[in-house]
């Protein structure tokens, strides 16, 4: 018969069946207790070369108190008793030292029952085992968790689970997918929750993305109305920051669809900034289409402006263009004013250009509207014409409205002025 336990295991109550030998029907013997003449029970592991025997004559079999509970024997003794001699005949209780059952690296106990006349040799092998087999978690296997797969605390399964938290030295966890565009990972948010939500440590990055060769470091993709990203910081961190390749990566690069935007910012509360960037070129944005715009921008309400830049010491914003017919700034506003240029200190708006500095085209309103308290226009030249204009179409009386202040001009100055405009400045 076999019967497996667990090496170790305490408390166990083995039974066994014991033949008549006197008959040939195969039934069992009955009526033999733990002071039957002859009687001896041996046990000994597979490891063991000397067995341990209790006899009757020997006076180290003891009887059972109560049938079906552990009773520990006394020392260098074990119990025995029948069960039922009426329901189970020839089955018989069997109570062994726990030590008997914990020999080191053992993996099989032998035990043997004869010696009464009629009663024939019986033999029961009882395997151990270093699991468990009546641990229904985790079959006493402690390497693994001790828990319901799929609860909290167990084994995740192909199904529901619940909350995981995975901690460990290094990376707690790496995933790889093996399938020819399989992805490491696919996490899925539900209602308003976060298809992953991610922090970083005191001084470490949320995400830390690495693309491969032409693969992404980071790709994010929304369905209908939700954000592919969406990055909120704590309260002096960033919510996006991105370093670009030390040759010539970029940090960001976005790009929209046919009639998306690349990137859609907006400042929320009084006086903050949509877009808020610093160094040598705070912002660099070149079109590459015909007639596109490297920077678009669309001011809303009554202060409003679409780009609005400021430098505390150099240009608030600069423009360029490498084109014969490009412009470096183009301002452009349906109502209200195109370009507003403001300077508590220094110059508020200066123009260089080696063909045209400045050439404005206006087809409804004044092309340019100036509003100084003391000056609306303030012309100083060290060298040179203070004021050059050329050419013969120009209709001062239409064009320029108040007046203007040449005081410190020469008289040949004043001349070239009026000779270029036309004649619509006396001098």
């Amino acid at each position: 018969m076999l019967i497996s336990y667990k090496l170790g295991q305490t408390s166990i109550v083995l039974r066994v069946k014991i033949l008549d030998s006197s008959v040939t029907t195969g039934a069992g013997k009955t009526g033999l207790a733990y002071n039957t003449a002859g009687l001896t029970i041996a046990a000994i592991a597979d490891n063991e070369a000397t067995t341990t025997a209790y006899t009757s004559a020997g006076s180290t079999i003891e009887d059972i108190t109560t049938l079906g509970t552990y009773e520990a024997p006394t020392a260098t003794k074990c119990r025995f008793k029948e069960l039922d001699a009426t329901n189970h005949p020839g089955v018989y209780e069997i109570h062994l030292a726990n030590a008997r059952y914990a020999v080191a690296n053992a993996k099989s106990l032998l035990v043997s029952i004869g010696g009464p006349t009629g009663a024939a040799e019986t033999d029961a092998v009882i395997p151990l085992t270093s699991f468990d087999p009546y641990d229904g978690v985790r079959a006493g296997m402690t390497s693994l968790p001790n828990a319901v797969p799929g609860a909290a605390g167990g084994l995740l399964i192909a199904g529901t689970n619940a909350p995981v938290t995975i901690t460990g030295s290094g990376n707690a966890l790496t995933l790889q997918s093996t399938g020819a565009n399989g992805a490491a990972l696919k996490c899925i948010g539900n209602g308003s929750g976060h298809g992953a939500d991610l922090g970083g440590g005191t001084t470490g990055d949320g995400i830390h993305a690495v693309g491969n060769t032409s693969g992404h470091g980071l790709y994010c993709y929304s369905d209908e109305s939700g954000h592919g990203i969406y990055a909120r910081s704590g309260l002096t961190g960033d919510g996006i920051r991105a370093l670009g390749g030390a040759t010539s990566g970029d940090g960001v690069h976005i790009e929209g669809p046919a009639d998306g935007d690349g990137i859609y910012v907006k400042g929320v509360g009084t006086n903050q900034y949509g877009i808020y960037v610093e160094g040598y070129a705070g912002l660099y944005a070149k079109s590459t289409a015909a007639n596109g715009a490297g920077i678009f921008a669309v001011g809303a309400g009554t202060n409003g402006a679409g780009i609005y830049g400021r430098c505390d010491d150099g240009i608030g914003i600069g423009g360029f263009s490498d084109h014969a017919d490009g412009k470096g700034i183009q301002a452009r506003n349906a109502k209200g004013i195109g370009l507003q240029v403001q300077s508590s200190q220094g110059v508020a708006f200066q123009i260089s250009g080696i063909t045209t500095g400045l050439d404005i085209d206006a087809s409804d309103g004044p092309g340019v509207d100036i509003d100084g308290t003391t000056y609306g226009i303030d012309v100083t030249a060290s060298a040179g014409d203070a004021i050059r204009a050329v050419g013969s179409q120009y209709d001062v009386n239409a064009d320029v409205h108040g007046t203007i202040d040449f005081a410190g001009l020469t008289a040949a100055a004043l001349q070239d002025i009026a000779q270029g405009i036309g004649g619509g400045i006396e001098v």
